[in-house]
């Protein structure tokens, strides 16, 4: 913990006065363009990540960077995104897992899981991300086999977004923009969802902006 308050008086004594003028600012209210939904890991630091400052990114945090789909009751992931589209008006919404994903190694083993009730209920969101995966891998090896679950989790998660009307709607008619990534941390890099290919690519390779459209990730579409 001392680290941590440390941390916190620097910040008050060093890196609040340098952007006073950013915080006041904000104090009015916020107006970010981009949502992002990645998971609770302490190795994902967005901020650092992507270059961000307070009041760019309105960010959803949570075990396996998962929304559960429209069909299981609200939780705080659904809330947050319609929040985030019908109040803020965000354009961009970005699905972001991680390599070592420990939910996603959960689930590839599900006997690590006994005793944790509730982790179990909230990744069971995700199960249909293992059988994508071994059809997805490249290989047979375990490091291969999670590999393929990250990136399958992210086109899931894309999927359960587009179920919801508030999503959907705004995919068609153009408002909303969704983009799937997955975060190397051991080699600093970022790959992108490229929808067409059914690929993930390194981000400095492709043309990301234009997103994923609706219906572009093979889900059905509501509303």
């Amino acid at each position: 913990m001392e680290p941590i308050l440390r941390g916190i008086l620097e910040f008050q004594q060093r890196v609040y006065p340098e952007h006073r003028e950013l915080f006041q600012e904000l104090h009015s209210g916020q107006s970010p363009k981009t949502m992002l939904i990645t998971c609770s890991d302490s190795r994902i630091d967005p901020a650092l990540i992507m270059g961000t400052k307070p009041g760019d990114i309105f960010i959803v945090r949570n075990a396996g960077n998962i929304v559960a789909p429209a069909d299981q009751p609200c939780g705080s992931e659904p809330a947050s995104v319609e929040y985030a589209l019908k109040v803020l008006g965000i354009e961009d919404l970005i699905v972001c897992g991680h390599t070592q994903c420990g939910a996603m190694t959960a689930l590839l083993n599900p006997e690590s899981l006994d005793g944790l009730e509730c982790v179990h209920a909230w990744v069971a969101n995700a199960e249909a991300s293992v059988k994508r995966a071994r059809q997805r891998a490249t290989g047979t090896s375990p490091q291969e086999l999670l590999d393929a679950c990250i990136e399958s989790n992210v086109i899931l998660q894309l999927e359960h977004l587009q179920t919801y009307p508030f999503v959907a709607e705004r995919l068609q008619d153009g408002r909303l923009r969704l983009h799937g990534m997955v975060y190397h941390f051991e080699k600093g890099r970022m790959d992108y969802y490229e929808a067409a290919t059914n690929r993930f690519v390194p981000l400095a390779e492709t043309n990301a902006q234009h997103g994923v459209t609706a219906a572009a990730t093979g889900a059905e579409v509501t509303g």
